[in-house]
């Protein structure tokens, strides 16, 4: 236990050393700039299992998270994200869109966690990764669909039990809910894990990113359950006038990316703590930080050793 809070207090100082809360408000942005055609691509790998379902399904899932105010902004990008396609031009414009969008979201991401981790890509890296990259961060936007998918089934079947248990034992509705929270957690740490294996340019192994994404997961779900709680009791909403369920979801997003990079800070300094070592990836460096700032009090150190000599003999 010392240990973790060890960690954790490290964790603390080095998200703010980064300046990530201005990481997570950029990635924020970039998100809100991204959100309808990330949410069109996500619904449509959900409805092919889901059908129509999946579109109403997205909303109760996003109120569950953000609350009725901030839901009402998602539902209104997924009507319209439902509108039937007016022709095959705007079905390859609409496709750019979203390549376009989604490699700007996780291009921010990659380089936050690259910051993070202390590295950076090597330049000149040429044409054919950037592709590689793009369709890369399309295949994550597709994952995003199917544990969306996942979720409204889980979401589906403890609702039904709910429902059921009711009627023959209310208590244990208390219980569904501590079952709902523990399956939000695995969901999320499977999420989690993904993006710190997979996004930053470094050699991870799996035992280090499974215990930050799980400490991660579960800050990120206890946040939403008190973040709901604030936005249900606040007048956040009222204060933006028309624009305040938008206000709420840019409040919920940027909530999500701290909690996002502060889990892989923590995960960074749990690795950095254990002695298990982390390489640059092929095509990346690594950002002696560390060395930098090491030198930079050495200098300052002879500066001073310096100014008080000459102190000294001006006595």
């Amino acid at each position: 236990m010392k240990k973790f809070f060890q960690i954790t207090k490290e964790a603390a100082s080095d998200f703010f050393a980064d300046d990530a809360m201005s990481l997570a408000a950029a990635l924020a942005l970039y998100m809100v700039i991204a959100l309808a055609p990330l949410v069109t691509v996500m619904l449509t790998v959900a409805g092919l299992i889901f059908g129509d379902q999946a579109s109403q399904g997205f909303v109760q899932q996003a109120e569950g998270l953000i609350g009725k105010s901030g839901a009402e902004a998602i539902r209104g990008i997924v009507e319209n994200a439902n509108k039937p396609s007016t022709g095959a031009f705007q079905a390859i414009i609409g496709f750019i869109i979203v390549l376009i969008s989604a490699s700007a979201v996780f291009a921010q991401l990659q380089s936050s966690l690259n910051r993070i981790w202390n590295v950076v890509q090597k330049p000149g890296l040429g044409i054919l990764y950037m592709i590689k990259t793009r369709l890369f961060s399309m295949a994550v936007v597709a994952s995003l669909g199917f544990l969306l998918m996942v979720s409204l089934g889980v979401s589906t079947v403890l609702a039904a039990l709910g429902s059921y248990f009711q009627t023959l034992a209310p208590q244990m509705e208390f219980l569904l809910h501590i079952v709902n929270f523990i399956v939000a957690v695995g969901i999320t740490t499977v999420l989690f894990a993904a993006i710190f294996k997979y996004l930053p340019d470094v050699v991870i192994r799996w035992r280090d990113v499974w215990i930050g994404a799980l400490v991660t997961a579960i800050l990120f779900n206890l946040g939403q359950i008190g973040l709901g709680v604030y936005l249900g009791n606040s007048s956040t909403a009222a204060a933006y006038g028309a624009a305040g369920s938008f206000m709420v979801l840019i409040l919920w997003l940027y909530y999500s990316t701290v909690i996002l990079f502060f889990g892989a800070e923590w995960a960074q300094v749990r690795a950095k703590t254990l002695g298990n070592r982390f390489e640059p990836a092929e095509h990346a460096n690594r950002l002696v930080v560390e060395a930098r700032d090491a030198n930079d009090r050495e200098a300052e150190s002879k500066i001073a050793d310096k100014g008080a000599k000459e102190r000294m003999s001006g006595y």
